[in-house]
């Protein structure tokens, strides 16, 4: 077993780290797929078929409550985007909360399901995979 100098130690430790999901910053958004359809809805917003975009809007999903004097911490998601769609034929007409994924982790899943189950009566969900 060979060893490493401490020039490389030095150059492996301060190497930057991937993404966790292996995503690339683009734009200040949290992947290249997500500013890709960020540009998408601008231009949609523009030519007046949807209007009222968001980034990151977040949604409380489980409030924080306590038990036996200890604090449990609620459970937030963080939406890509939010908007409301006033003309576009295919899409209902109304508030749409949208996920743009690469893939579906199970914590997402979960928190879809709960997002669906207390705001699914005010937003429709559209997930955007690339």
């Amino acid at each position: 077993m060979s060893r490493i100098t401490q020039a490389e130690y030095i150059e492996l430790m301060t190497k930057k780290k991937p993404s966790k999901h292996w995503n690339i910053k683009t734009n200040g958004f949290a992947s290249k797929l997500e500013s890709n359809r960020y540009q998408q809805l601008v231009i949609l917003e523009r030519a007046w078929v949807i209007k009222d975009l968001k980034t990151q809007v977040p949604f409380i999903l489980l409030d924080s409550f306590e038990i036996d004097w200890v604090k449990i911490q609620g459970i937030k998601y963080m939406a890509d985007f939010t908007y409301e769609v006033i003309n576009l034929p295919w899409f209902d007409k109304g508030l749409w909360c949208e996920d743009t994924k690469g893939n579906a982790t199970d914590v997402y899943k979960i928190k879809k399901k709960l997002f669906l189950a207390r705001y699914g009566k005010e937003y429709n969900f559209f997930e955007n995979y690339g």
